[in-house]
């Protein structure tokens, strides 16, 4: 059952654009990521955390693959996005 416009903006797949948002800042050749495998598991009421794998160029030119894992929370009043936290491994 939806109960209003604010639980509407919280949406899960919401938080995982953040983190990926957040990880592209931290790649050489942001434009070639190329997100696989990726898991958002509910933490807290609007919070997520989100895990998975990522394919993008290096300084090289050289296509990797790395880990990546990343929190997020929404605040409902407006929808919008926190990301506590973005991290390549």
């Amino acid at each position: 059952m939806l109960t209003g416009c604010s639980d509407l903006a919280c949406m899960p797949i919401g938080a995982e654009k953040a983190v990926k948002d957040a990880i592209r800042g931290q790649l050489k050749a942001p434009s070639t990521a190329k997100f696989i495998e990726v898991t958002t598991i509910t933490t807290g009421v609007h919070e997520y955390l989100i895990i998975g794998q990522v394919d993008a160029q290096n300084s090289y030119g050289v296509p990797i693959r790395s880990r990546f894992s990343g929190e997020a929370s929404c605040t409902s009043s407006n929808g919008s996005y926190t990301v506590r936290s973005a991290t390549l491994n």
